[in-house]
């Protein structure tokens, strides 16, 4: 995997990061589904949409009782069956 190079278009100053996702069951099925999706047009947009759903989705069952995420969590099923439909 290629490393991402800021916006300004300079080289990254940071060591590279990585990260392990303990919850990956389904995310293949998961892109794949996002990838039939109009809202994605191309597959690496579904794929980086898939990843990053799946990250925070974990992230949020798992803190939801933190204040950052108290207002934003009643909206989440709804957004999730909005996405389900699409």
């Amino acid at each position: 995997m290629a490393p991402l190079t800021p916006a300004s278009g300079a080289p990254a100053t940071r060591p590279p990061r990585q990260l392990e996702i303990q919850n990956h069951k389904g995310l293949l099925a998961i892109i794949d589904r996002l990838a039939t999706k109009p809202f994605c047009a191309t597959p690496q947009q579904a794929a980086a949409f898939g990843r990053g759903l799946k990250l925070f989705s974990a992230v949020l069952l798992d803190r939801k009782n933190k204040p950052v995420f108290l207002r934003f969590r009643p909206a989440f099923p709804f957004f999730m069956r909005e996405l389900k439909q699409a």
